[in-house]
């Protein structure tokens, strides 16, 4: 069984303007595709990234950073391109500030059909991807959107994050039409309430053994499952790194749903594991296994 989680890759450039001194400036690995593998990877799991890069010392940066968590990264290109990479701005641990930096210089590549097209994933696989990875063109979303069935069709299981990340890509009807066809595409569904407002709702994409799971900041998570619906507490924390808080609910949740524990024990483990990243300095972190034990355990 393997994980393939397609989606952008990029390196994440944060500069923290906490204080009065000059901003302290740090990269990172990041892209929604590649959080969520780096955090499975984490827990163990095959995972497999799919996704591009550029041929500079970013990309090489990322490959090695991946790698190094071991996160198989055979099926991620490497273009002459530009590199696309995320520039954050944050303050007393609150992100004030986001926007993504592409050199005006350089054409930025995004996954394509030829990236498809080596990938195979069969029965018993899981499939993740997220909205952030398609951006404003209709012929390659339409193409993920015909992959994720094609998967489905083989046999694995599609996991679908609406992140929508309309303040990057706008609203663009296309656009909507197309995030709406992958969650009803998905076997799991996540997303904010506003991402699932934004393609029309839950009613719109429901369909027997779907399992959606609708997040609201702090309250309580909506798991709507198996004809019902059930409400999954968050976890109280002080909030030291918001990075990266959607992506280690969907690796938690991918992680305790591999393990065979129940869809409300799942969705439980999913806020646990957000609550523990956002409560971190350093993005990307999980429980330790003595945590995670304890949590199935009780």
């Amino acid at each position: 069984m393997s994980v393939y989680c397609i989606g952008d890759i990029r390196a994440d450039i944060t500069m923290d303007a906490t204080g009065s001194g000059a901003p302290a400036v740090t990269t990172d690995l990041g892209g929604t595709g590649g959080n969520v593998a780096l955090l499975l990877a984490k827990y163990g799991l095959d995972v497999k990234l799919v996704g591009t890069v550029a041929g500079d010392n970013v990309g090489r940066y990322l490959l090695n950073g991946y790698r190094s968590y071991g996160v198989d990264m055979e099926y991620v290109r490497v273009t002459e391109n530009g590199f696309f990479n995320t520039l954050l701005t944050t303050k007393d641990g609150e992100e004030i500030g986001s926007a993504i930096w592409l050199l005006p210089c350089v054409t930025y590549d995004g996954i394509r059909d030829i990236d498809f097209s080596r990938v195979s994933p069969g029965k018993g696989d899981i499939v993740h991807t997220t909205g952030a990875c398609m951006e404003n063109d209709l012929q390659g979303n339409r193409m993920l959107a015909d992959f994720l069935t094609a998967a489905k069709k083989a046999g694995a299981v599609v996991s679908f994050d609406i992140n929508a990340r309309e303040q990057f890509f706008g609203t663009a009807p296309d656009r909507i039409e197309v995030l709406r066809a992958c969650a009803g595409i998905a076997d799991i569904v996540t997303g904010s309430k506003t991402e699932f407002d934004l393609i029309g709702g839950y009613t719109g994409i429901a369909a027997p053994g779907k399992i959606a799971l609708i997040r609201n900041q702090a309250d309580p998570v909506l798991l709507i499952c198996d004809g019902g619906e059930y409400s999954i507490p968050t976890y109280p924390v002080t909030v030291v790194n918001p990075m990266g808080a959607g992506d280690s609910f969907d690796a938690g949740f991918l992680y305790a749903y591999l393990g065979g524990h129940d869809l409300q024990e799942c969705a439980g483990f999913a806020n646990y594991c957000a609550a523990y990243a956002i409560s971190q300095p350093k993005a990307r972190q999980i429980p330790d296994s003595e945590s995670i034990k304890s949590f199935f355990k009780n």
